[in-house]
């Protein structure tokens, strides 16, 4: 969106330009509405029982979480929820700076731009804290790195909209390639837990 500049831009502090494609549908809010969307992904859990033996389980959403991952569990729904508010909020600064026409107001939606860039940058630092607090032991969930994938979309979307400076484009090219080794380690692991399930399900059938 940002290469085709579906929406106005400011150039400079005292230049704004405006949309080169109007009829372009705007991708980049499909894109949010779709990672907000609820998601029943199950995690596969790491138990270790009485005897210190570590297994791996899967549950859904409906599962009750053995005590050593109720913690995770208990925290991570509030800080996806607070994700989503993000979002939320993005969506709506969007269609703001979509119908931008004037310098003012694009210098206000700049301050409004600064200020969702800081929420998503404590709520990286409150998702890192969680983690670190409840000890989850072995790989992060997938669940929760679906959640840095959504944070660094936001990030992404929101740093090439209304700013075209510079320092701002050379940020973005970092944000990107930070975006796709995650997608790529989600890939991996997405399509490993695939051929666990495969394998589980084949052990019952046989």
């Amino acid at each position: 969106m940002a290469e085709y500049r579906a929406r106005p831009y400011l150039l400079a502090t005292d230049t704004l330009v405006a949309a080169h494609h109007h009829q372009l549908p705007f991708v980049d809010l499909f894109i949010v509405k779709l990672f907000a969307a609820p998601c029943k992904f199950e995690d596969p859990l790491a138990v270790v029982d009485p005897s210190g033996t570590s297994s791996v389980v899967c549950l859904s959403l409906q599962d009750k979480p053995p005590a050593t991952s109720r913690g995770f569990r208990t925290i991570a729904p509030n800080i996806r929820t607070e994700l989503t508010k993000i979002a939320s909020t993005t969506t709506e600064w969007l269609s703001k700076v979509s119908q931008v026409k004037s310098i003012a107001t694009a210098l206000k939606l700049l301050s409004e731009q600064a200020a969702l860039l800081s929420s998503l940058n404590s709520w990286l630092m409150s998702l890192d804290l969680v983690q670190v607090q409840t000890e989850y032991h072995g790989p992060e969930p997938l669940s929760l790195s679906f959640m840095r994938l959504f944070h660094l979309v936001l990030k992404i979307i929101i740093l090439g909209t209304l700013d075209a400076s510079p320092d701002t484009r050379a940020e973005l090219q970092t944000e990107n390639n930070r975006f796709q080794n995650l997608a790529n380690n989600v890939e991996e692991r997405v399509r490993a837990y695939r051929t666990r399930k495969i394998t589980a399900t084949s052990g019952i059938t046989d």
